[in-house]
Protein backbone atom coordinates (compact mmCIF):
# COMPACT_ATOMS: atom_id res chain seq x y z
CA UNK A 1 0.00 0.00 0.00
CA UNK A 2 1.50 3.34 -0.95
CA UNK A 3 1.90 6.25 1.44
CA UNK A 4 -1.08 8.24 0.14
CA UNK A 5 -3.55 5.37 0.36
CA UNK A 6 -2.32 4.46 3.83
CA UNK A 7 -2.55 8.08 4.96
CA UNK A 8 -6.15 8.42 3.84
CA UNK A 9 -7.08 5.12 5.48
CA UNK A 10 -5.42 6.20 8.72
CA UNK A 11 -7.33 9.50 8.79
CA UNK A 12 -10.67 7.86 8.21
CA UNK A 13 -9.98 5.19 10.83
CA UNK A 14 -8.88 7.80 13.36
CA UNK A 15 -11.82 10.10 12.78
CA UNK A 16 -14.42 7.39 13.12
CA UNK A 17 -12.93 5.43 16.01
CA UNK A 18 -11.64 8.09 18.42
CA UNK A 19 -12.92 7.29 21.94
CA UNK A 20 -13.66 10.97 22.65
CA UNK A 21 -16.07 11.03 19.73
CA UNK A 22 -17.66 7.62 20.35
CA UNK A 23 -19.93 8.92 23.13
CA UNK A 24 -22.05 10.87 20.67
CA UNK A 25 -21.73 8.51 17.70
CA UNK A 26 -19.73 8.91 14.53
CA UNK A 27 -18.80 12.36 13.34
CA UNK A 28 -18.65 12.96 9.61
CA UNK A 29 -16.49 15.90 8.62
CA UNK A 30 -16.55 17.25 5.08
CA UNK A 31 -13.22 18.36 3.65
CA UNK A 32 -12.73 22.13 3.58
CA UNK A 33 -9.57 22.06 1.48
CA UNK A 34 -7.88 19.89 -1.08
CA UNK A 35 -4.98 17.64 -0.08
CA UNK A 36 -1.75 19.64 0.15
CA UNK A 37 1.52 17.80 -0.49
CA UNK A 38 4.89 19.34 0.37
CA UNK A 39 8.04 17.56 -0.82
CA UNK A 40 10.73 19.21 1.30
CA UNK A 41 14.39 18.22 1.26
CA UNK A 42 14.33 16.38 4.61
CA UNK A 43 10.68 15.27 4.78
CA UNK A 44 7.34 15.28 3.03
CA UNK A 45 3.96 16.29 4.44
CA UNK A 46 0.40 15.53 3.38
CA UNK A 47 -2.20 17.87 4.93
CA UNK A 48 -5.91 18.63 4.73
CA UNK A 49 -8.56 20.46 6.76
CA UNK A 50 -12.05 19.18 7.56
CA UNK A 51 -15.17 20.52 9.26
CA UNK A 52 -16.66 23.99 8.95
CA UNK A 53 -15.58 27.57 9.59
CA UNK A 54 -16.51 27.23 13.29
CA UNK A 55 -15.26 23.64 13.70
CA UNK A 56 -11.94 23.18 11.86
CA UNK A 57 -10.01 19.90 12.07
CA UNK A 58 -6.47 19.61 10.71
CA UNK A 59 -4.72 16.41 9.63
CA UNK A 60 -0.98 16.15 8.88
CA UNK A 61 0.95 13.09 7.77
CA UNK A 62 4.71 13.68 7.90
CA UNK A 63 7.43 11.30 6.73
CA UNK A 64 11.08 12.11 7.53
CA UNK A 65 13.57 10.97 4.91
CA UNK A 66 13.17 7.65 3.17
CA UNK A 67 11.32 5.67 5.83
CA UNK A 68 8.59 3.09 6.34
CA UNK A 69 7.01 5.10 9.16
CA UNK A 70 5.29 8.46 9.42
CA UNK A 71 3.91 10.85 12.02
CA UNK A 72 0.20 11.62 12.26
CA UNK A 73 -0.94 14.94 13.68
CA UNK A 74 -4.66 15.41 14.24
CA UNK A 75 -5.97 18.63 15.78
CA UNK A 76 -9.51 19.79 16.38
CA UNK A 77 -11.93 21.06 19.00
CA UNK A 78 -13.22 17.56 19.85
CA UNK A 79 -9.83 16.24 20.99
CA UNK A 80 -8.62 16.69 24.52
Amino acid sequence: MNFHAFAILAVLTGLFSAPALAKEGPVVLAPTSSWQLDFAEENCRLARTFGSADDIWIVYFTQHGPSESFELTLAGPGLK
